[in-house]
């Protein structure tokens, strides 16, 4: 047996219909390029409309663009066998994460609808805001980074706003099941798509005086630009254990004293006074 497959859909017999593998669901990094595929076969001299369903706005029409906003447009690709209509949007923005309908200008009309998630990234410190260790003492800095769709090719680590030389370990963490805040979806629907997770250490081997301050982590080249800041304080004491960190009941992130429980704010307030913080 033998089957003719029509060249593009330009031609042939057949009804204009949307190829079976057309995506239904995209999820773009926030302020990226994305690209919304149509791919439709046997199309003959029918119009392709690309339209935003919320507003019934007709974005573009074939090749033609039909708003304002010019971070869209639209590319007519012809294949062997049919032909590809790409809604293309620029700086992708939150308010981006809507449903996009295809249309065909059949009578009655065709359409096929396409849900764009917009991952939005975050930046959270693991741990306490506030770490208090023992000069000499290892410390492990962590910053988890959510809503990023690729590892980013290098993070760095600022202490009071200068960029850190030290060990620093970036690793995928798993994804992220919980997408409230990081994942924008049209009419915030359910089964939204899941996003990779990364930590970044930093390690300190040895810690000193110098070394206290305020730190956060930046994704650099490829991550994306304009991160939500987020920040942890290291404070190193020197010498021996102060009076203080001995005769409180409330957990704090102190690295260097097992099983001591201190209260946070209090602890920095009185150390600052009797000189033990740097």
């Amino acid at each position: 047996m033998t089957v003719t497959l029509t060249r593009a859909g330009r031609g042939g017999g057949s009804k204009p219909e949307f190829a079976s593998d057309n995506p239904r669901m995209a999820l773009a990094q926030l302020g990226s390029e994305t690209h919304l595929p149509c791919l439709i076969h046997h199309i003959h001299n029918e119009k392709v409309s690309w339209m935003r369903k919320l507003d019934q706005h007709i974005l573009t029409v074939d090749n033609f663009t039909f708003i304002g906003d010019e971070r869209f447009s639209a590319k007519v690709e012809e294949g062997e066998f049919s032909v590809k209509w790409t809604l293309t949007i620029s700086s992708v923005s939150e308010r981006d994460a809507q449903t996009y309908e295809c249309q065909i200008s059949t009578s009655p009309k065709q359409s096929l609808s396409l849900d764009l998630y917009v991952a939005v990234p975050r930046v959270e410190i693991v741990g306490d805001a506030e770490v208090v260790v023992q000069s000499g003492s290892r410390v492990d800095l962590k910053c988890r980074m959510r809503g990023i769709l690729e590892m980013p090719h290098k993070v760095i680590w600022y202490r009071n706003g200068k960029k850190v030389v030290g060990i620093i370990h970036t690793a995928p963490e798993g994804h992220s099941s919980s997408t409230q805040g990081i994942i924008v979806g049209p009419e915030e629907r359910s089964g939204s798509p899941e996003t990779p997770v990364y930590m970044s250490t930093l390690m300190i081997t040895h810690a000193r005086k110098e070394d206290a301050g305020n730190y956060s982590c930046v994704p650099h080249d490829e991550g994306p630009k304009d991160l939500p800041f987020a920040k942890v304080t290291l404070h190193v004491i020197s010498g021996e254990q102060p009076a203080a960190m001995q005769h409180s009941n409330r957990a704090c992130g102190i690295s260097g004293f097992p099983g001591l429980l201190a209260a946070c704010l209090p602890l920095t307030a009185v150390l600052a006074r009797s000189g033990h913080v740097t």
